[in-house]
């Protein structure tokens, strides 16, 4: 029916012509031919194609040609068609209690309604597929067109890294120690460094020149902690990245950051308050924040936190002995014993590519140096979800929001994204505020430590046998910040 490959688009879409988005990069007075290459790659589909203004396939008009009126209609010899449809499914507790939830289930439909799901759902589809391409290529260029003065970040959570057991007991199967890896990967300019010899940056500079490659090498810095909270609050820009870049890299300027659209760590109002407010009161940096597509490709976040576990797992291996029992142990082998820290091959072995250095830094989960999630502020900002680019205009609460992040011509590097070449697929920008609620400032509004500590101390008096209860552990316990447990019999 539809054609593996890209054949099947015949039946679909127009076909792709040239291509027109990404052409400003292309013809930049300072991109490298290594970039203008990269840049002829980008294929998308016709832009009026893909939001429905295209008189010759809008509405899956081509999709008619496919088969013949008999197949296509409700009689008795008319074609049916199974494919796996997403949709709410009915299953039930143990107890017997039902439950609602959302798989794909194999169903038989005729042509008709199959092609009737198929027109409420292709411009959606075509939609998404085209912005993950884009944001993909648009990472791609935010590193090879990096300029002078700025710095680009990608970050993203790894998956949590699960300590070997010290002993095979029964807890194993109820609970693991677990450490959070964040890689934060930084793409800055040679020039712009500090922290290596001129020498190092002499000869890098040669080698990139005589390879036709962009003066940017990239660096890894691993965030490990016993704080297993994934959320907005653990973006330690503030803490980290921020401060090496004014030591290290003073004449950075700029920073473009990238990341998933998580609204739970990145893509939430809080994120876009944190942008807004960092060259007025934070940082002095101007922060472009932009955000991939959902079902995006894979970043360098998702090697390199492999490479750190995967090297983790290895050592723990070797013998009972070498097993980091703790998040904090795990950060002391990554410092002193991995090596990771200098990877085995020069960046020239590799081509000018990969991972230049990295860095690693501990976060407890309590106690000095954890996250304060004591006094986060409660802001709102509505109307964000189609949107993948924010952007510091200098007032905070304020930021510059377009549906997508352009780095792929010289105007939007030069931050006139109102001129951008490819303004008919990334749209204007427009202003967005981030709302935030009123909070309690008078003092009979406020919980003191006194307060929480008296509240404590009056449940724990009238607990009896039997009783469950929740206690918080010491400061200094890092791996387990609170247990449970019952009330027995002294």
């Amino acid at each position: 029916l539809l054609k593996h490959g890209d054949e099947w688009r015949k039946s679909l879409i127009c076909p792709r012509s040239a291509s027109t988005l990404a052409s400003g990069a292309a013809a930049t007075s300072d991109a490298t031919e290594h970039v203008a290459q990269q840049c002829k790659m980008y294929s998308y589909d016709n832009l009026d194609c893909v939001v429905q203004r295209c008189d010759e396939c809008k509405d899956l008009k081509l999709l008619e040609s496919v088969l013949c009126a008999a197949e296509r209609g409700e009689s008795a010899g008319a074609l049916l068609v199974r494919y796996e449809k997403h949709q709410k499914v009915v299953y039930y507790c143990k107890d017997g209690t039902p439950r609602d939830k959302k798989d794909f289930v194999s169903v038989y439909v005729t042509f008709s309604e199959w092609e009737k799901e198929m027109r409420e759902f292709w411009p959606v589809f075509i939609a998404h597929h085209n912005d993950a391409k884009w944001h993909d290529d648009d990472f791609a260029s935010m590193r090879t067109m990096l300029r002078r003065g700025m710095a680009c970040v990608v970050i993203d959570f790894a998956q949590n890294y699960s300590h070997e057991p010290r002993f095979e007991n029964q807890s194993k199967y109820f609970s693991q120690v677990q450490t959070t890896i964040v890689p934060v990967v930084l793409g800055l300019r040679v020039e712009d460094l500090r922290n290596i010899t001129d020498e190092r940056r002499a000869e890098l500079i040669a080698y990139f020149d005589a390879n036709n490659l962009p003066h940017v090498v990239t660096e890894t810095h691993f965030v490990i902690s016993s704080d297993l909270q994934h959320d907005n609050a653990f973006i330690l820009f503030d803490d980290l990245i921020c401060p090496y870049l004014k030591e290290n890299a003073p004449d950075v300027t700029d920073l473009h950051v990238h990341s998933d659209g998580c609204k739970a760590q990145f893509k939430c109002a809080s994120n876009f308050y944190w942008v807004s407010r960092q060259s007025k009161e934070g940082s002095g940096l101007h922060v472009n924040w932009s955000f991939f597509e959902s079902c995006h490709d894979k970043c360098y976040c998702d090697p390199e936190g492999g490479t750190f576990k995967n090297a983790a797992r290895k050592h723990e291996l070797r013998s009972r002995i070498h097993m980091c029992k703790n998040s904090e142990d795990l950060y002391k082998w990554a410092v002193e014993e991995s090596g990771l820290a200098t990877p085995s091959q020069s960046i020239e072995a590799k081509g000018g590519r990969g991972i230049f250095r990295r860095f690693m830094y501990f976060i407890p989960s309590k106690g000095v140096g954890s996250v304060d999630r004591s006094r986060l502020p409660k802001l709102k900002a509505e109307g964000t979800s189609p949107l993948h680019e924010f952007v510091d205009v200098g007032v905070p609460g304020t930021v510059s929001t377009r549906r997508a992040a352009c780095h792929m011509c010289d105007k939007s590097w030069a931050g006139e994204r109102r001129n951008c070449d490819n303004i008919d697929y990334t749209g204007k920008p427009i202003e967005l505020t981030i709302s935030r609620e009123h909070e309690p400032v008078t003092s009979l509004s406020r919980v003191t430590r006194s307060q929480l500590n008296q509240s404590g101390l009056e449940r724990a008096a009238n607990v009896t046998v039997g009783s469950n209860v929740c206690v918080e552990t010491h400061n200094a316990e890092q791996t387990v910040p609170w247990f449970v447990g019952k009330v027995v019999v002294g």
